[in-house]
């Protein structure tokens, strides 16, 4: 894995970075080039726009939705970057943001498998599951799986999953709550999920 940088102040960034959290500079990430680019500042947080080699590029309308920070070249129709398009993310405009959603206290939603060997459970965000921010935003995650709809592992979940896999339905994989470290080995919980998981089986 490349190593980022803000190329304002130096600072190691991580992929997912929409901020530098040395400069606070906005970031982008240019599939081209596989880097982060610092964006100028916008006072109404519009799309920010930047150009590359004679071409404009500007960030993803997920951005302040799910906190996408790709950038979409602007001579394509499409609002979404190629990553959001293949996930299908986009949740209906007059859904909570992720501001929003973090100030949320918990969340409750089902789910579509239970993994037992593993402790997994898998989301394929369709009825009671809500889209893919509702739950990895708050900080806490609430999910009720059936007892049917366990299986001992991994190879037994592909058969109930075949269905959303056709569809194109994207599938949040969960086996715990969100643990992560930095590039000093820092451990940082809450980063890519919620910091505590409950998992309530009901017969």
């Amino acid at each position: 894995m490349r190593d980022l940088i803000c190329r304002k102040c130096g600072q190691k960034l991580s992929f997912e970075n929409s901020l530098c959290l040395s400069c606070h500079s906005a970031l982008g990430f240019h599939l081209p080039s596989r880097s982060l680019l610092v964006l100028p500042d916008r006072a109404d947080h519009g799309a920010a726009e930047v150009d590359i080699d004679g071409t404009t590029w500007r960030t993803c309308a997920n951005l302040h939705i799910a906190r996408c920070n790709w950038l979409v070249n602007t001579t394509d129709a499409e609002e979404l970057c190629s990553s959001c398009k293949l996930t299908r993310i986009r949740p209906a405009d007059d859904d909570l943001d992720a501001a929003d959603l973090d100030t949320t206290d918990a969340v409750l939603t089902t789910a579509t498998v239970g993994i037992a060997e593993t402790g997994t459970i898998v989301l394929d965000h369709g009825p009671g599951q809500g889209r893919r921010a509702l739950t990895l935003v708050p900080d806490r995650h609430v999910c009720v799986v059936r007892a049917d709809q366990v299986v001992p592992d991994v190879p037994d979940a592909m058969a109930p999953l075949g269905g959303s896999i056709a569809a194109g339905r994207p599938l949040t994989w969960i086996s715990g709550p969100s643990a992560t470290s930095d590039i000093e080995l820092t451990r940082v919980e809450g980063v890519h999920g919620p910091r505590t998981l409950h998992v309530v089986l009901v017969e």
